[in-house]
């Protein structure tokens, strides 16, 4: 099959576990012989055209429209932290550009054949669906996650394109029964529903990648004694992820297992406006948790991995 993958984020660019997913499943898809073209976002640095592992990339050139915005968006985007707005602008510039490219390049002027059209969460959700309403292909959109999810509540209009995009979506796949059923909740067809677990390639987190004496040079510099234990969280600080679970859950732990150490590896998003209260009053008590951080928001994907495989524990949010 010809597929078109809408995807806000693409190697090189990652800002959390969506593009880890699809640069796996794209690869995947590949292998099995589907003719994969991606969009993504583009930062302003990235090739706007290329081919990448076999599969064709696509990432157009953005733009700085949040001045512009008040005058057509929803009045709760109005409200949104300046940042946020910049943030929502470009989203939307992407998914316009991304679909008129697709439409009016790729298939009317470069005659490319379109099996199927996917889009992922709503940052992706404009652009398959003005591409399903010009080239009147199956559609097929994945949600990763949900904005009641993610927030509590969150904005009306990021929740209406979700809906929207669900209600167009030939097919709508979503990684867990109790996502499903939320979307059941909020209106979406049973029967289009389906699910697919997020898989895990266990050969990154294996400790076999790496020498013992590797191993305990590594817990040496994160001050881990030789008969200490060690958990590592990966993953944003926010409540969705299971951060605040594991937090308040670490006095019990320390009962039953007084020399365990908690570092993780935080995957900070650059659009984030903050972290939840528990996250909060956790950094100011890391001493108490034996607490270590790192960024690795600029790490490169393979590196990203290469720590955490060094860990006697690891717990990995969805």
């Amino acid at each position: 099959m010809n597929i078109i993958y809408f995807v806000d984020e693409f190697p090189p660019f990652f800002r959390g576990g969506l593009g880890t997913y699809a640069m796996e499943m794209t690869k995947k898809f590949a292998e099995l012989g589907h003719s994969i073209t991606v969009f993504s976002r583009n930062l302003g640095n990235s090739p706007t055209r290329e081919v990448r592992n076999g599969m064709e990339v696509h990432r157009p050139l953005l733009a700085d429209i949040s001045e512009m915005l008040p005058i057509m968006i929803p009045e709760d985007v109005k409200r949104w932290h300046p940042q946020a707005q910049v943030f929502f602008g470009e989203t939307l510039i992407y998914n316009i550009l991304s679909s008129l490219k697709l439409v009016n390049q790729l298939v009317k002027a470069e005659g490319r054949k379109v099996d199927l059209i996917v889009s992922h969460d709503w940052l992706a959700a404009w652009a398959g669906c003005i591409s399903e309403c010009s080239l009147k292909k199956p559609f097929v959109f994945h949600l990763h996650s949900h904005e009641q999810g993610r927030t509590g509540n969150g904005s009306p209009t990021v929740k209406a394109m979700e809906s929207k995009a669900g209600k167009m979506a030939d097919l709508i796949i979503t990684v867990s029964y109790a996502m499903r059923d939320v979307l059941i909740s909020l209106g979406q067809d049973e029967k289009k529903i389906r699910v697919v677990h997020n898989g895990v390639d266990a050969e990154k987190y294996s400790s076999r990648r790496f020498s013992e004496q590797e191993i305990k040079s590594f817990r040496s510099k994160l001050g881990v004694k030789e008969k200490e234990q060690l958990i590592l969280f990966v993953g944003r600080l926010t409540w969705v992820k299971g951060i605040d679970a594991l937090v308040q859950s670490m006095p019990m732990i320390l009962k039953e297992v007084p020399n365990i150490k908690l570092p993780y590896l935080e995957i900070i998003a650059d659009y984030a406006m903050g972290l939840e209260s528990v996250t909060k009053a956790y950094i100011r008590d890391r001493s108490k948790y034996d607490m270590m951080c790192f960024d690795a928001f600029h790490l490169a994907e393979d590196m990203s991995w290469k720590e955490p495989a060094k860990s006697y524990y690891e717990i990995l949010s969805a």
